[in-house]
């Protein structure tokens, strides 16, 4: 598969999951859910979709369980729109990546206090 397929897919799966998890699916703990960035092998079998959630530790598990719960409600939302043979398998990750943004500005603004 070339590469530029896997990018148009990943564009795709991203706009899918990010409409569904604002307009479709009604789960209030889905309000804290921001997807970053997916990712898709070149040989489209998996999609791993990098997201961040809002709140406190114990909201962040919650609503993390509640979308690998959902993990069927999203895959028949990308299938309605992908004209693909195949489906790709779907993962969710926790992308951790803006609480560390947040933990460096906190020592930045730390460090100029002192």
């Amino acid at each position: 598969m070339s590469k530029k397929r896997a990018d148009r897919v990943s564009r795709m799966i991203r706009e899918v999951v990010s409409e569904t998890l604002a307009f479709k699916l009604r789960n209030p703990e889905f309000k804290k859910v921001t997807v970053h960035r997916v990712t898709v092998t070149d040989n489209l079998k998996y999609a791993r979709i990098f997201v961040s959630i809002s709140g406190s530790e114990e909201e962040q598990k919650s609503a993390f369980a509640a979308l690998t719960k959902a993990k069927g409600a999203f895959k028949r939302e990308i299938g309605a729109v992908a004209q693909m043979k195949f489906m790709p398998e779907i993962e969710f990750k926790h992308d951790k990546s803006l609480d560390y943004v947040d933990h460096i500005s906190e020592l930045l603004r730390n460090l100029n206090r002192e």
